[in-house]
């Protein structure tokens, strides 16, 4: 049985290793980036979302602008307290996110809303803290070591967004047949940062595939999203 648990959770660690590796460093927003842009006090987001206000996005060098968005304060069904999804496909995390009037996240927006305001490297600061999230478990015969959403109360950013460190990994929007999931899991330790990732088929699925959901602002002159 030990040996069963040391190889999930190597599987697990090893993913996450290999997205790291691939995305340059550098890619994460800096706290300068993360000033709200002119407009953005006329916008609002839908009950259980928080705003992430536009920015010139560090991703590549093209300083291209990243609108504003919302996005889910907890991890798929965003409710604190509840146990968020998981096992799920990209195609189920699009379904979900459907069902209740959103999308999936894009990848730079993702990781936009986990850096938060200070560009951070994990949602509560520059370095891994061991104790903050859910990232030090082991994967066991008896499924997912998922907590509760909210249950760990220093996991969370200053846009106010919980657990986008550790718990499940969150599925991300895609155009081709194979889609980004993001953050780590409750296995991942270290690599369970706003840069962490690993790519999937759609299709697959694994204990620890979760979902959180984003959608557009709405402006508060005329009550429509922008």
């Amino acid at each position: 049985m030990g040996n069963i648990r040391l190889r999930f959770r190597q599987v697990a660690v090893f993913l996450l290793q290999l997205g790291v590796m691939a995305l340059p460093v550098g890619s994460l927003p800096q706290a300068a980036t993360g000033a709200a842009a002119p407009g953005a006090a006329s916008v609002s987001c839908p009950q259980g979302t928080v705003l992430v206000p536009s920015r010139v996005s560090a991703e590549g060098t093209s300083g291209k602008s990243l609108k504003a968005f919302c996005i889910d304060v907890f991890e798929y069904p965003d409710v604190l307290g509840a146990m968020p999804v998981d096992n799920v496909t990209w195609v189920e995390a699009e379904a979900l996110c459907m069902k209740e009037g959103k999308r999936l996240c894009s990848p730079a927006e993702w990781r936009a809303a986990c850096s938060g305001s200070h560009g951070f490297l994990y949602p509560y600061g520059a370095t891994y803290q061991p104790a903050a999230c859910n990232t030090e478990s082991e994967w066991t015969m008896d499924g997912s070591d998922a907590v509760l959403s909210g249950a760990f109360p220093a996991c969370v950013n200053d846009y106010g967004v919980f657990d986008m460190s550790g718990n499940v990994s969150e599925w991300t929007a895609s155009d081709g047949e194979v889609a980004t999931i993001q953050g780590g899991s409750f296995v991942s330790g270290r690599f369970s940062s706003c840069r962490s990732f690993y790519t999937l088929s759609k299709t697959e699925r694994y204990i620890f595939n979760g979902v959180r959901c984003c959608t557009q602002p709405i402006a508060a002159e005329t009550g429509s999203r922008p």
